[in-house]
């Protein structure tokens, strides 16, 4: 989907539907985000430079699972931005097991498992927690508890699985939601499509 505006620059939002939810598919999904953050950031932005803002987010939304990635670009295309994010996607799955070795994932998931056991830490947090457990989660005061269990029981093979289920090409429940504006003159560079008549002249 795409929609103009008269605002500067480009934006653009690819959303990945990663399936119905699950304990296990949703602790694989946490510790990739990790990872995907930060590769993300680091390819898009300090390599790339693509744009000031570039993010990626995990998400569970009416019991399914979806990652997101994000560029705020005044710099690129939202065309092109949107093939630099299917790019990032092939190398990181290409690069995965060299780039998060047993040894990573196990510090990933520890930090996942840190966040998790400090999830309500006041009395206030525990309180939208369990509005949360009673209302969200239909009536599920154990959610938590699950939670960090599957966590902890989540070997490695099948993270791996997961990550290459949840990002391949394969994976066909994409939408990316692009917001056409304004790039400044020394910046906007696209190619433009011609016939062979128009060449020709």
């Amino acid at each position: 989907m795409e929609q103009p505006t008269t605002a500067q620059g480009n934006g653009i939002i690819l959303t990945i539907d990663q399936g119905p939810f699950s304990f296990e598919k949703q602790a694989a999904q946490a510790i990739l985000s990790i990872a995907l953050q930060e590769a993300f950031f680091t390819a898009l932005r300090t390599k790339q430079k693509t744009g000031y803002i570039v993010q990626s987010v995990d998400q569970e939304i009416e019991q399914r699972l979806f990652q997101k990635f994000a560029v705020q670009s005044n710099s690129h295309q939202c065309q092109d931005l949107l093939y630099r994010f299917e790019l990032f996607l092939e190398d990181f799955l290409q690069e995965m097991p060299h780039d998060i070795s047993i040894e990573r994932f196990e510090k990933l998931r520890a930090n996942d498992l840190l966040t998790l056991e400090h999830l309500c830490p006041n009395l206030q947090d525990k309180a939208v927690c369990l509005d949360a457990f009673a209302f969200e989660r239909n009536g599920d005061f154990k959610w938590l508890e699950k939670k960090i269990e599957a966590a902890k029981a989540l070997t490695y093979e099948h993270f791996l699985q997961y990550a290459k289920t949840f990002l391949s090409r394969k994976n066909r429940k994409r939408l990316a939601i692009a917001i056409s504006g304004k790039l400044p003159e020394n910046q906007n560079f696209s190619y433009k499509s011609l016939s062979a008549s128009e060449i020709l002249k």
